[in-house]
C-alpha cells in the first residue's frame, strides 16, 4: 500500500513539473498558462535545472592619492562618487605626496597611484615595471620655494650658504636644483636638508632651515603661518610639472576595462574642475584645509586635461638624468619611457588626447 501511494505522488509531481516547465520553452502560450513560469523557476533548482551563475565581480582596487591641489582630478572623483558611477569598487589611501603614493604601489598596497614626474623617473631606475595610463594635470606654477625674510633672504641669489629643506626624490627636489642653476647659484653652495614627510613645514616655522622647496597647499600654509616673515621666491619658466596615473597593469590585477573606467571617472572630474564646480571645489578645499578661494586660484594655474604627450617623456628623461647625476639611485641606464606608457585605455576614452607614437 505505501508503494502505491508513493507512485501516485511521484506521478502527480511529474505532471506538475511538466505543466510548470513547458511555458519556459513555449513563450507563445496564452497568459493563463504563463503562471507556470514562476513555478518553473522556483522548481528549476530542485529538479536539476540550475540557474546561470551570477558573473563574478572583479576584486576591489586601491588608488593612492596625494593630498595636493595638482592631484585634484582624483580627489574630486573620489569626493563626488565618480568612480562608483562608472561601476568601480575602489578603496582609497591618501598620501602626503606622489612619491609616497608610488611607494604604496610598489609595495603592493595599491594597484593605482597618482604621481608627478620625478618619483616616476626614480622608480623606473630602481623598481619593478609599471605603466603610466595618462597625465591628469600639467602645471607651471605648482612647485615653489618659500623662504624666511628674517633670515636674510629676499631673492633667489640669497639662498647661497643657506639651508633649504626638501623632500628628497620629489619634484620639489628637482625644482630647487633647477632653480639654483637658473640663477647661477652652485648647488654645492646650498645645504639641502632632508625633511620627513610627516613634518615638512615644521623646520621652516621653527627656524631650523632658511627656506623650503615644496608644493601647495604646504607653501600657502607656510606663508600664512610666517606672515610678514615669509617671502615667495620667483620660479619663472622652470619647466612643466605633470601629475600622472600609474598602474600595476593587467599582470598586477588592473584589467583594461577597469583602466578605462578609472580614466572616464577622472575625465568627468576634470570637467568639473574646469568649470569650477562649486560643490567639488568646496569638497577638495576642505580636504586640503584651504578656502575655496585659495583652491580656485591654484586650479586657475593648472591644466586639468587627460593627455599622453611628449612633455611627459621629456620630463621623465630629464629627471632620470638628474637622479643619476645626483646619485639618488645606485645606478642604471635611462629606459625607453615609451615602454612604460599604456596608450590603450586613454585611446578608448579620449583618442584626441594621445599624441605619442609607439
Amino acid at each position: 500500500m505505501p508503494g502505491v501511494v508513493l507512485r501516485r505522488i511521484a506521478r502527480a509531481l511529474r505532471r506538475l513539473l511538466h505543466f510548470a516547465v513547458a511555458p519556459c520553452s513555449r513563450p507563445w502560450l496564452p497568459d493563463r498558462r504563463r503562471w507556470g513560469l514562476g513555478l518553473c523557476l522556483a522548481l528549476a533548482g530542485p529538479f536539476g535545472m540550475a540557474a546561470p551563475p551570477a558573473p563574478a565581480s572583479a576584486p576591489a582596487l586601491t588608488l593612492a592619492i596625494a593630498d595636493l591641489p595638482a592631484f585634484s582630478s582624483a580627489l574630486v572623483a573620489e569626493a563626488e562618487g565618480l568612480f562608483s558611477a562608472e561601476g568601480l569598487e575602489l578603496r582609497f589611501v591618501h598620501c602626503v605626496n606622489g612619491k609616497q603614493c608610488l611607494q604604496f604601489l610598489r609595495e603592493g598596497r595599491a594597484q593605482l597611484a597618482t604621481a608627478a614626474d620625478a618619483p616616476i623617473a626614480l622608480a623606473s631606475l630602481t623598481g619593478p615595471p609599471f605603466e603610466v595610463l595618462a597625465t591628469l594635470c600639467r602645471a607651471t606654477r605648482e612647485r615653489y620655494v618659500v623662504a624666511r625674510r628674517d633670515h636674510g633672504i629676499q631673492v633667489p641669489h640669497d639662498l647661497e650658504g643657506k639651508r633649504v629643506g626638501v623632500l628628497i626624490g620629489t619634484s620639489a627636489h628637482y625644482l630647487i636644483d633647477t632653480l639654483l642653476l637658473f640663477y647661477g647659484v652652485a648647488p654645492s653652495h646650498v645645504q639641502l636638508v632632508p625633511l620627513r614627510a610627516d613634518d615638512v613645514m615644521g623646520p621652516l616655522l621653527r627656524g631650523e632651515i632658511d627656506a623650503l622647496s615644496a608644493f601647495n597647499p604646504l607653501v600657502t600654509h607656510a606663508q600664512t603661518a610666517l606672515g610678514a616673515h615669509a617671502v615667495l621666491l620667483p620660479t619663472p619658466g622652470i619647466g612643466i610639472s605633470t601629475v600622472n596615473l600609474v598602474s600595476v597593469g593587467e599582470r598586477g590585477g588592473v584589467t583594461p576595462a577597469q583602466a578605462v573606467q578609472v580614466l572616464r571617472a577622472l575625465q568627468a572630474a576634470n570637467q568639473r574642475i574646469n568649470r569650477m564646480d562649486g560643490h567639488a571645489l568646496a569638497m577638495v578645499a576642505a580636504r586640503l584645509q584651504l578656502t575655496p578661494a585659495q583652491l580656485r586660484g591654484m586650479w586657475a594655474h593648472q591644466d586639468f586635461e587627460l593627455s599622453l604627450s611628449q612633455i611627459l617623456i621629456t620630463n621623465l628623461e630629464a629627471q632620470a638624468r638628474w637622479a643619476l647625476r645626483r646619485q639618488l639611485v645606485p645606478g642604471g641606464q635611462i629606459p625607453d619611457y615609451l615602454d612604460y606608457i599604456n596608450l590603450g585605455p586613454l585611446q578608448a576614452v579620449a583618442p584626441q588626447a594621445v599624441s605619442l607614437l609607439k
